[in-house]
């Protein structure tokens, strides 16, 4: 097994973080349970104990989807999934943090 690095991936992580691409994709399409199951799958990602993929999550842009997600008030399911996923985020390094914070 490879070292965790400083930005929290490890080789046992990069099978999951090959499904960033597709998941983002998903986040983009307009259809509300795609959203949602990509916004959850994310989630599920982050809430990993050992060495959660916040660095690549970040790196992948998707951030401030998350953050419209919490405005989406009519969607209180996709808001408590998008929030889940934004305090993993900001649970890691205080630049991780600040992303989270930067984003509104």
């Amino acid at each position: 097994m490879q070292e965790t690095s400083m930005m929290g991936t490890s080789s046992v992580a990069s099978g999951v973080t090959d499904q960033i691409p597709a998941l983002c994709q998903q986040l983009a399409q307009e259809d509300p349970q795609v959203q949602f199951a990509a916004t959850q799958a994310f989630r599920k990602m982050l809430s990993v104990e050992q060495n959660p993929p916040i660095q690549d999550v970040i790196q992948a842009g998707i951030v401030p989807r998350f953050v419209h997600f919490l405005k989406e008030v009519s969607r209180p399911d996709l808001q408590f999934e998008a929030a889940w996923v934004l305090t993993n985020i900001a649970s890691g390094t205080a630049e991780q943090t600040r992303v989270v914070v930067e984003m509104g």
